[in-house]
């Protein structure tokens, strides 16, 4: 997103993308609930990194308490993800929140193997971890991050709206030819992504800035307006706050190329 892609491809890959999504909590309390329920509250408060920090400590807390669940390890890794995305002018601690959400997420898949969560956000994680250390590393990191996100589809094609399929139609549009990239598979995972998350709108985006640059204004509208309107999937309600300056700017690029095109 134009706003991103100075912050290293993997940015451009899954910035402000896919952090919603809840999971309900056991009518029986364990050990440890009362932490993860406190660090869900301030998880839906992420926009405010001050919260989205209070909500890993709770996180680690948890993990220290149910050591062997491996729902507070994917939760700190998915808050983790976040707060790396979100420091773009600390090098160093983006590194260590990326390292620290790679370690949770492999910890949970380990757990949990058939769960969906820690393989998505340890895809994520790979993503953010190989951004911090720098263009090689994403490119050493990709493979790992597909085979999770290969792993996602799996098991849940449909979860966080199809967001594995936004994610690796992310890859695929941008990569050259040589080295794996298609813009044919680009577009077949982002018609997936649409058909599992209608209200996922950072697929909406992305396929949007495609129909600009291919000069199908009218498809690229439609999707941008439905940025605007929302409402976003259930969870998605602060990345829907940084979607919707992102379709402000495609929109005025679209109306720019009509303009051009009737004088």
């Amino acid at each position: 997103m134009h706003g991103k892609v100075e912050y290293g491809f993997a940015a451009v890959l899954a910035a402000a993308l896919v952090f919603g999504g809840f999971t309900a909590v056991s009518a029986s309390a364990a050990p440890g609930d009362d932490l993860i329920v406190q660090g869900d509250a301030l998880f839906k408060q992420r926009i405010d990194l001050d919260k989205a920090d209070h909500a890993a400590r709770l996180y680690r807390k948890a993990m220290a308490v149910r050591p062997n669940d491996a729902e507070p390890a994917w939760k700190l890794a998915r808050i983790l993800c976040w707060m790396s995305e979100k420091t773009h002018d600390n090098k160093p601690k983006r590194l260590a929140l990326a390292t620290e959400a790679m370690e949770a997420a492999q910890k949970a898949a380990a757990l949990a193997p058939d769960r969906v969560e820690p393989h998505f956000f340890l895809g994520l994680a790979y993503i953010y971890y190989g951004d911090a250390k720098g263009i090689f590393e994403v490119a050493h990191r990709w493979p790992e991050a597909k085979a999770e996100f290969d792993r996602v589809l799996e098991l849940d094609p449909g979860y966080l709206g199809g967001a594995a399929y936004t994610l690796l139609g992310r890859f695929y549009y941008y990569v050259p030819e040589m080295i794996g990239g298609s813009r044919a598979k680009a577009l077949d995972y982002y018609a997936k992504a649409l058909h599992y998350g209608p209200r996922q709108f950072g697929t909406h985006i992305y396929l949007a800035e495609h129909y600009i640059n291919e000069g199908q204004l009218d498809k690229a509208r439609a999707l941008l307006e439905q940025v605007m309107t929302g409402p976003p999937m259930e969870g998605q309600e602060p990345e829907w706050e940084e979607w919707k300056p992102e379709a402000e700017h495609y929109l005025r690029k679209v109306a720019e190329k009509e303009a051009k095109k009737k004088k």
